[in-house]
């Protein structure tokens, strides 16, 4: 039996998991949790392989640049879709509820006539 390594699928792991390491580092990621970012970045690593793959750069058993540097790129571009949606839901929680339903804009209370 022969066993054939997908070095394309590992070098979107190798190029996803310093992604996922140097932003965690950043003060924006220090809320979550090591596990959580590196999983993200691994993640979009493998879809932007994928990704990459179905344009034409590499395949899983084939080394390529372009595709390693796609898939780092999704992986980039994973983790910052994921902050936009947490820090999005975080301000959502904090807003005072008069400020949700319009009730702290001027002239909000008032009838017309």
């Amino acid at each position: 039996m022969v066993v054939e390594l997908w070095w394309g699928a590992l070098s979107w792991l190798v190029a996803g998991l310093p992604v996922g390491i140097v932003v965690r580092l950043l003060p924006p990621w220090r809320g979550r949790s090591w596990g959580t970012t590196l999983l993200l970045a691994v993640a979009g690593a493998i879809l932007g392989g994928l990704l990459a793959t179905a344009l034409g750069f590499g395949g899983l058993a084939g080394l390529d640049p372009r595709s390693a540097a796609i898939a780092a790129l999704a992986a980039l571009l994973a983790l910052l879709v994921d902050n936009l949606v947490r820090t999005r839901r975080q301000l959502a929680r904090e807003r005072p509820v008069s400020a949700r339903d319009g009730a702290g804009r001027a002239g909000a209370g008032r009838r017309a006539g």
